[in-house]
């Protein structure tokens, strides 16, 4: 059952990527200027509790990763900023 819920997972995070992406061009679009910054945050909320809802179904919560899932969302909030600005000024 526990292979079952991991793809169940990986085809759900794909499927979420895919909405993700059409949904923010079809955001943009109806934006007259850069709505680039809010779209970013309605996303980090999205993930935020889309994982808080994970982590309540399964009841598992290990402290020890607390410091490599901040240095990991640390790292791809600095790639992201970093994406905005190279297609800003590009």
């Amino acid at each position: 059952m526990v292979a079952v819920m991991d793809y169940l997972y990986l085809v759900l995070a794909i499927v979420a990527s895919c909405a993700t992406n059409v949904f923010a061009g079809s955001f943009n679009a109806k934006q007259k200027k850069d709505a680039s910054s809010l779209y970013n945050l309605i996303l980090i909320g999205v993930a935020l509790l889309s994982w808080g809802i994970v982590y309540v179904i399964e009841g598992g919560f290990e402290w020890g990763v607390v410091a490599y899932s901040a240095a990991f969302g640390l790292g791809f909030a600095m790639a992201m900023i970093g994406v905005l600005l190279a297609t800003k000024y590009l």
